[in-house]
């Protein structure tokens, strides 16, 4: 029976290799739905992680944390359909999407063909959160309100120095 292996890589705002992202947890699910009763158990082991298939003595990981590369792999994955939950976001980084991960694949005697939805080399992007951003009302209005306001006041402080000087003479 074959395995494959699942690379990925966490990344903050683009995928260039100077901006891996490090602390950024996660699971992997059976199905889309991504509950508990889905979710493929998995124990690490050296860089790798790999799926809990039978009753061992290997413990399970909370989550796959992404390392100081910002790499977290995975090893011994059967053919079928994944997701990928980021369930840990770094501080002030928004959680990204979750991952279809579809691992097919077909054998002949002296070669394997694989394909699916993934290639098996994630890029996980995150961007920092921004908070929230209020729309923009008014426009080019409050701007001609700003000017007259604005113009007004002028007037008003020239004729009250024009009336004070008048009342001095």
């Amino acid at each position: 029976m074959y395995t494959y292996q699942l690379n990925n890589t966490k990344y903050h705002d683009d995928d260039n290799p100077n901006n891996v992202l490090a602390g950024a947890g996660f699971r992997l699910y059976s199905d889309k739905a991504c509950t508990e009763e889905q979710e493929v158990k998995l124990y690490k082991e050296g860089a790798f992680y790999y799926p809990i298939k039978d009753a061992t003595d290997k413990d399970a990981v909370e989550m796959m944390i992404s390392g100081q590369d910002g790499q977290f792999n995975v090893r011994g994955l059967d053919a079928g359909t994944y997701y990928l939950k980021e369930t840990k976001t770094p501080d002030d980084y928004s959680p990204c999407d979750d991952t279809k991960i579809v691992i097919s694949a077909t054998h002949d005697e002296h070669n394997v063909n694989l394909s699916g939805e993934s290639n098996l080399n994630n890029k996980i992007i995150n961007k920092k959160a921004g908070g929230i951003t209020l729309p923009s009302t008014g426009g080019i209005g409050t701007t001609i309100f700003y000017v007259v306001g604005g113009g007004l006041m002028v007037a008003a402080i020239v004729l009250l120095v024009t009336k004070k000087r008048m009342e001095n003479k």
